[in-house]
């Protein structure tokens, strides 16, 4: 089939690759425009753009989508079906309706539960113990499609949202391709959502990413697996910032305060306190440093048992 790809980040990226490799010829990548971005306010763009570009891709960087002349533009190329997969905006009923076959989207959640951003990071972050793929024909509404394919995805105690994003990225481009075939040969069967099911998530925050060491080890071990690798789950020390990456729940208790350091042995490790247990805070990064290990951590900074990490 003819098809146009709309994507826009890094998850974007394995997707776009698979296709591209298959029988089916993608026609045009649709993405969002550069931007500026970080401390210099550099134009950077897309990644799945810089994709697209390497592949010899047609590529499309319309401000608004469902612009009427953009939609005549997109109609001239004569794509049989659309693949959506992380775009970032919202098609409106005009874009849907000139796709012969529909628009495809792929949304890494077991819809119609964590509809919208994230749907990775709010599992974890909700200790959840299965995730999945579902692809969907594109409606209006967000993520709110007839269901053509889902898969689940087992999510392990110590699983990081970097691992995760790993396995959906490969399941995922097996079950789009699967997807294309049966929309290819007609034999689709779709399941209507159930939308009084559904569950919305939200963009990671500052606040999200900053550790309450009041909850129990179990939260904010699931916070730290559900900002590692990116953007960190943070908390400072002295005044100085702290993100952690990996952790370990200890199954020890403590009278001092939560967030208050237990052990501080270059030997054993750092470990905090929380409401229950400790936490033990295995790959860090101080303020204005590289990642490390907490005993290397420990032999270049000072720190002393009852320090408060807030």
């Amino acid at each position: 089939m003819k098809l146009i790809f709309l994507g826009t980040p890094q998850f974007s990226v394995p997707f776009l690759r698979t296709i591209n490799s298959s029988h089916h010829k993608i026609v045009a990548v649709i993405t969002n425009p550069d931007r500026k971005s970080g401390r210099g306010m550099r134009i950077t763009s897309p990644s799945i753009k810089e994709e697209a570009i390497r592949l010899g891709l047609k590529v499309l960087q319309p401000p608004d989508i469902n612009n009427s002349e953009f939609i005549s533009k997109i109609s001239k190329l004569k794509a049989e079906v659309g693949v959506v997969v992380a775009y970032g905006r919202i098609l409106k009923k005009e874009t849907i309706n000139i796709m012969e076959k529909g628009w495809i989207n792929l949304h890494p959640s077991l819809l119609p539960k964590y509809r919208g951003p994230s749907p990775i990071q709010w599992a974890i972050l909700n200790g959840d113990r299965t995730i999945g793929i579902t692809t969907t024909f594109i409606e209006e509404k967000m993520d709110s499609g007839d269901i053509i394919l889902q898969n689940k995805i087992k999510i392990k105690e110590n699983d990081t949202f970097g691992k995760l994003k790993r396995i959906i990225e490969n399941e995922g481009c097996k079950l789009l391709m699967d997807t294309l075939d049966l929309v290819e040969k007609g034999n689709v069967k779709t399941i209507v959502q159930d939308d009084s099911l559904a569950t919305y998530t939200n963009k990671i925050t500052k606040k999200i990413a900053t550790i309450s060491w009041d909850n129990p080890s179990k939260k904010i071990h699931d916070q730290i697996r559900a900002l590692s690798p990116t953007p960190g789950a943070q908390t400072s020390i002295k005044g100085k910032n702290l993100k952690i990456f990996i952790s370990q729940i200890i199954n020890r208790k403590s009278t001092l305060p939560p967030g208050s350091v237990v052990t501080c042995s270059p030997r054993e490790g750092l470990f905090i306190a929380t409401s229950d247990y400790l936490i033990r805070p295995f790959i860090l990064q101080p303020q204005d440093r590289r990642r490390m290990k907490d005993i290397e951590f420990l032999r270049g900074y000072r720190v002393n048992r009852g320090d408060i990490l807030k």
